[in-house]
């Protein structure tokens, strides 16, 4: 191709091009640099209206043998350009070759060779909480060392300290986060007389707990408030249902290591009493076997042993009550 430089360099007149009037060149002379120079793209050569040079280039491909009017030496019509081929006829580097060159280069430049269109999004966050450390860990992979869930005792004392770092972690935040969660609408110091509590040096400045504290006094309150709606709402519980983990499931013994009990591995005993819970939860409330369920509440704890057992409380459909012995035979 030649330049817009090599017309005035031979005393000749620039040539009009009509396929593309926005990319004119304007009246100003050219930079020495580029004059009598073949080049692919007019936003190199620095004169012109960025967007429009861009526009062009974007809608116009531009070949050797191409003229202005889709005749040989300049640019193509915009509305009869062919499409690109596949072989990269005209010097495009196209989104096969993008990612071979990544393949195939170890020191692979994603900027020196994607297309400008290309936009590769990016990490929201580049770090991670201390909770989803923890369940990141609590995981064992294939092809990694299997160490941490062989310590036994030491593996349970990890756990027990990456909880109270996930714990500390919260209630550091909802301490410098007052404002957001509106503590100033707790009225501290009277609530304190009302509470009886007229020490005046115990009654500065407090750290509110909201109820989205998972184990603080308003989220068991809460909790408790909801169970009363429940029954005033729909009557007194009609089953008391309790499920205990047993540490003989096979479930649990097919995966210990040799020498291991279940207590040596709490990670994997609640992943099977919660799976197990999950499907009785479903043969009671989705498929209905002791009855249509209008109303539930279930609790999980842990015994010493570090074994999980579910309380629940199951409200029936006045149709399926359990009122006299034959319905408790059935």
């Amino acid at each position: 191709m030649i330049g817009p430089g090599a017309a005035q360099h031979n005393n000749q007149p620039p040539p009009v091009l009509e396929a593309a009037p926005t990319a004119v060149r304007p009246a100003q002379a050219q930079p020495d640099e580029h004059e009598g120079t073949a080049v692919d793209d007019p936003a190199d050569l620095g004169w012109g209206d960025a967007e429009a040079n861009a526009a062009m280039a974007e809608n116009a491909w531009v070949t050797q043998e191409e003229g202005v009017d889709g005749g040989p030496g300049g640019w193509a019509d915009q509305g009869q350009q062919d499409e690109p081929q596949d072989d990269n006829q005209g010097g495009e580097l196209g989104m096969a070759d993008v990612y071979d060159a990544r393949s195939e280069d170890d020191d692979y430049d994603p900027g020196a060779h994607a297309p400008a269109e290309i936009h590769r999004p990016r990490p929201l966050c580049s770090w991670v909480t201390p909770r989803e450390h923890a369940a990141f860990m609590m995981m064992m992979r294939r092809n990694q060392s299997d160490h941490l869930f062989r310590s036994e005792r030491l593996f349970q004392e990890w756990l027990v300290d990456q909880w109270a770092k996930v714990e500390m972690t919260r209630l550091s935040w909802y301490r410098h986060n007052q404002v957001k969660i509106r503590a100033d609408q707790y009225r501290g110091l009277q609530d304190a007389v009302a509470n009886g509590n007229n020490d005046a040096a115990a009654a500065g400045r407090r750290v509110i707990l909201p109820s989205t504290f998972i184990g603080g006094p308003r989220h068991m309150q809460q909790l408790y408030q909801d169970s009363m709606a429940i029954v005033r709402k729909h009557g007194k519980p009609d089953l008391f249902i309790t499920m205990t983990c047993n540490p003989k499931w096979p479930e649990i013994q097919n995966e210990l290591f040799v020498g291991q009990t279940a207590d040596n591995q709490p990670t994997l005993t609640a992943r099977v009493f919660k799976m197990k819970l999950e499907e009785l939860m479903t043969d009671l409330l989705k498929r209905q076997v002791l009855g249509r369920c209008v109303a539930h509440m279930q609790v999980i704890e842990f015994q010493k042993r570090g074994l999980p057992h579910a309380h629940i409380l199951i409200i029936l459909a006045p149709e399926d009550k359990l009122r006299s012995p034959d319905d408790y035979d059935r």
